[in-house]
């Protein structure tokens, strides 16, 4: 059950009700396990909004062990990959982002090792989940989790682009109950909002787990 605004993928270092307003949510260690990255060109993040309204960044560290906020910066400017962003309704979203926007100096090499984090602000505060990739050139993205450009803001997803999506199951357990509408970051996002009957669900599921 997700309550909260949630990194789905790459998959993130983990999350913590307790830590999420803290470096990487509370997740300081870098994870042994490295998701794929492309060096360059376009690649996909996904990650449930909760909360309404929210604003959502990404940012990149080409360090191979970031240890705080310091190491998504270069001289004092934080390295965004993407700048923050309004979501207006709960659910899935979508964003196309590159490594190759921030012109990184020196350029990192094929295999370098780096780290994803991404800020989401709502009205409790900024909260911080970080994902650990590999910097691969011609790193290939799983079909069902790229981005699916919209040809307006309010279109809704085609049948088949829902489809893949949710060829994701596991990671996206409300797709059994799914309706997919199109949001917009630079003609590059999604954003899948459940049914009402998943939505009253969800909140349901969430209130039992904040009083036991």
């Amino acid at each position: 059950m997700i309550c909260d605004p949630t990194l789905l993928y790459p998959p993130s270092r983990g999350y913590d009700e307790e830590s999420k307003h803290a470096f990487c949510g509370g997740f300081a260690t870098k994870s042994s396990e490295r998701t794929p990255f492309p060096l360059s060109g376009p690649a996909s993040i996904i990650f449930d909004v909760d909360h309404a309204p929210a604003k959502v960044a990404v940012s990149i560290s080409l360090s191979p062990d970031p240890v705080d906020f310091a190491d998504f910066n270069t001289s004092g400017q934080v390295n965004y990959l993407m700048p923050f962003i309004s979501t207006h309704s709960e659910g899935h979203y979508c964003f196309n982002v590159s490594v190759s926007s921030i012109n990184p100096n020196p350029s990192p090499n094929d295999g370098a090792l780096a780290t994803l984090q991404v800020i989401m602000e709502t009205h409790h505060g900024r909260e911080y989940q970080c994902a650990d990739i590999t910097l691969v050139k011609g790193a290939t993205w799983p079909q069902g989790l790229r981005c699916h450009t919209p040809s307006a803001v309010t279109s809704p997803m085609s049948p088949g682009a829902t489809e893949d999506a949710c060829a994701f199951k596991p990671m996206f357990p409300e797709c059994a109950h799914a309706k997919a509408f199109a949001s917009s970051f630079s003609s590059n996002s999604v954003h899948y909002d459940p049914r009402k009957n998943a939505y009253l669900f969800g909140i349901v599921g969430c209130i039992l787990v904040l009083m036991y």
